[in-house]
């Protein structure tokens, strides 16, 4: 995927940190056939996705248990592998649709983004990146509604901060921040 940000520095850092947080996610065996494995790349397409995926245990933000252990069957599978590569550039307000990754650019003027709603959201993973480099600016994300982020009404980026937001049944978490 060719680099959206506005350098190639910023999409290379939000890269490593996309990949990092993707490395700490184990694939149950049989879910990727070795003979399917293009050098280079792994494709949905080659990979074996009628495994089932049966997580146990449960992820915990300071102390507070986020969901309920869950099992993907297939659809829900294919149905998220859909959308992981679609970004969207924010330099104004917008209200996160179906896309995962946003990169916001508040250079010109404050940017906002809004959080879809928490309820129809659980287990969503959003990944936000502020790419420029003006401190006299403000950039933030924001709940919707009564939904809250670590239990309070967003977050203010500041120049080149990346976060890494995940939805539980009750609010929306900060799972990882970089500076």
């Amino acid at each position: 995927m060719p680099p959206r940000s506005l350098n190639r520095r910023e999409y290379g850092e939000f890269k490593q940190m996309l990949e990092q947080a993707l490395t700490e996610i184990r694939l149950p065996s049989g879910s990727v056939d070795a003979d399917n494995i293009i050098p280079g790349s792994i494709r949905p397409q080659n990979c074996n996705m009628a495994a089932t995926w049966n997580f146990s245990g449960g992820v915990t933000s300071n102390g507070v248990l986020l969901g309920n252990p869950i099992n993907i069957t297939t659809e829900e599978t294919q149905t998220v592998s859909s959308t992981v590569n679609e970004v969207v550039e924010v330099n104004d307000r917008a209200i996160v649709g179906t896309a995962d990754i946003y990169f916001l650019n508040a250079l010109k003027q404050t940017v906002t983004l809004i959080l879809p709603p928490v309820s129809n959201n659980v287990g969503r993973r959003i990944y936000v990146k502020r790419v420029d480099k003006d401190l006299s600016k403000i950039c933030r994300v924001l709940t919707s509604g009564s939904d809250t982020l670590d239990d309070t009404d967003g977050v203010e980026l500041v120049s080149h901060q990346a976060v890494i937001l995940i939805a539980s049944s009750k609010q929306w978490h900060v799972f990882s921040k970089l500076d």
